[in-house]
């Protein structure tokens, strides 16, 4: 049994790595390469969804699809994909493109605590302590990330902050709507099907072209974002969810952005001060706090599915 629960926390631990590798591999395809954002989520999307099609059918057969018998399912994974999985995409990665991977993914983070205050509303209900302060260490940690602490001073472009709010509003969607769709049909099996829909449905508007230029790095930068940080880190997360749970593994997912920032450092030779980290552990308590809560258990289950 302890080698069970230690697989499973090594296979969440290495999912939530291999994540922050994939913004790293973005930001360089993005920034060192000119590969637009939108081109790259088609890439991401398309490349990823089609062998998790694959996967699934192979695992699976007919069953893989049995959520296009009901209209009803049907129409909500085309939801999920178009305004959760697709809209996460595109609008995390143009986040990248203005600030960095590190900044990104946090900032994407505080969807997990505008999920506590929509609860809130729904419920006309003021927040738990715990709830409380998980916003006041999320709008401190986008703050200090923002300004580093200087009121008069904003270094995440204006364009970096609304896409950044524009990912977090997708993740905030992307956990909400597929609920029941999860757990009719199967988490893999419904991100499969959402991440090629998405990849579809995006290229349709990006009509991407194959790059002018390929050599061995764009191949390997290509390889982190679609086969390690997207293919091999879902089936590892998703593995360690099946042997410890939700909670536990949401909150060994605050891992995510600590890797893209070393990731980033280490490869991309990114410069980040002491307030960049400070406003990076405050949001990353802020979802920690929410995780404990539910360790305890309090109140819902507020955790990131990528």
């Amino acid at each position: 049994m302890k080698n069970k629960s230690l697989k499973g926390y090594l296979y969440a631990l290495l999912g939530a790595t291999f994540w922050g590798l994939s913004g790293t591999c973005a930001s360089y395809l993005m920034n060192t390469r000119n590969i637009p954002p939108l081109e790259l989520s088609t890439y991401r999307m398309l490349i990823a969804g089609s062998i998790m099609f694959l996967y699934i059918l192979i695992k699976d057969g007919k069953e893989a699809l049995k959520v296009f018998t009901n209209l009803k399912d049907t129409l909500v994974l085309f939801s999920f994909s178009i305004f959760g999985m697709a809209s996460m995409q595109v609008t995390y990665l143009i986040t990248i493109s203005y600030t960095n991977a590190a900044t990104a993914t946090v900032l994407e983070y505080t969807g997990i605590v505008m999920i506590v205050v929509l609860v809130c509303v729904l419920e006309a209900r003021l927040p738990l302590h715990s709830e409380g302060f998980s916003i006041v260490f999320a709008i401190l940690g986008t703050f200090f990330l923002a300004t580093r602490g200087n009121i008069h001073t904003l270094v995440i472009s204006n364009e970096g902050l609304f896409y950044g709010a524009l990912s977090a509003i997708s993740l905030m969607i992307y956990t909400l709507a597929p609920p029941k769709l999860l757990k009719k049909y199967g988490t893999i099996n419904i991100t499969a099907l959402a991440t090629f829909i998405s990849g579809i449905m995006i290229s349709f508007i990006s009509k991407p072209k194959v790059p002018e230029e390929i050599d061995t790095m764009i191949i390997m930068a290509f390889i982190g974002l679609t086969f390690f940080g997207t293919i091999i880190s879902y089936t590892l997360y998703f593995e360690g969810l099946a042997i410890i749970g939700p909670v536990k593994t949401s909150l060994i997912a605050c891992v995510e952005p600590i890797s893209a920032l070393l990731f980033s450092m280490a490869l991309l030779g990114e410069k980040f001060v002491f307030m960049d980290f400070v406003g990076i552990m405050c949001i990353l308590f802020a979802v920690a706090i929410l995780s404990l809560k539910d360790l305890v258990g309090k109140g819902k289950v507020y955790a990131k599915v990528e």
